[in-house]
């Protein structure tokens, strides 16, 4: 089924770091949690026009931006495609960027729409189906040091039917040493779990298992969001990868921060944006 929560600063805050990760760790194979469709078709929801809709002008004029994986594909897919816009989601980055590198690729969690939107997108791509595998069971399966996995739930704290949430599965995936990489958007509504000092405080736990392998970097707005907006920021939390790839998500956590801060009194923006490592 389609997501109602693309294209928001989570999605666009972990698109544009999973891209230049990938770009830069080349893996053999690739897996994401909570697999969505490949792409949605756009439309002019507050929440997506203050993020993706805002990031894609931004990065048609600043080239940092522009050079990203994200940023080619949003320009691409949201700008150049008129009323047939649509924002692009994890499968078609990992496929550009990997598909002719022979990587393997798995999309867990995928329901019916998702599965066929992905193989989809591999035809679009060039990349054949002997390469793409949807998988029912668990995410932990068979990965190591050639694997790169994303964890992409909604909620991070959501456990799964062993007993897990994402970041007992981050910390069993990096001491299998693999790269991963945890996406936990946090809300500014308190009655919700995922508050960013409850996001926060695991975050700090998990990078501090290991800190010379492990990063967190996160964007949120300073200001009180819009009631229509339910991501008010989002973590991202880093096993295993290389120091140059920290460098470069580092800076790009900066220039996304700056590139989307607006004037909080407008209907639908996001406000000053702020970001922070550890």
């Amino acid at each position: 089924m389609a997501s109602e929560h693309f294209g928001n600063l989570r999605d666009v805050w972990s698109l544009l770091s999973l891209g230049e990760a990938l770009r830069q760790e080349r893996p053999a194979l690739f897996a994401q949690s909570h697999a969505g469709c490949a792409f949605e078709p756009w439309d002019t929801d507050p929440e997506r026009a203050a993020a993706a809709g805002r990031f894609a002008r931004a990065a048609a004029a600043s080239v940092s931006l522009s050079s990203t994986a994200y940023g080619r594909l949003a320009a691409r897919e949201l700008l150049a495609r008129g009323d047939a816009a649509r924002h692009p989601g994890v499968a078609p980055l990992a496929l550009v960027l990997l598909g002719g590198l022979g990587a393997q690729f798995r999309f867990h969690g995928a329901d019916e729409t998702a599965h066929a939107s992905i193989l989809a997108a591999a035809d679009e791509l060039g990349v054949t189906h002997e390469c793409v595998e949807i998988v029912e069971g668990s995410v932990l399966r068979g990965v190591g040091p050639e694997a790169f996995v994303l964890l992409d739930p909604l909620d991070a704290l959501e456990r799964d039917a062993d007993g897990l949430d994402a970041w007992d599965t981050f910390e069993r995936l990096a001491v299998a040493g693999a790269r991963v990489l945890l996406v936990a958007p946090h809300h500014a509504n308190r009655s919700h779990v995922a508050t960013r000092a409850s996001v926060l405080e695991r975050a700090h736990a998990a990078v501090s298992v290991e800190p010379a392998r492990r990063w967190c970097g996160e964007v949120h707005a300073s200001s009180s969001p819009p009631a229509e907006r339910s991501v008010h920021g989002c973590a991202l939390v880093a096993a295993n990868l290389g120091p140059a790839t920290l460098a470069t998500l580092r800076e790009l956590g900066i220039r996304l921060a700056h590139a989307l801060s607006t004037n909080p009194t407008r209907d639908g923006a996001l406000g000053e944006l702020v970001y922070a490592d550890f």
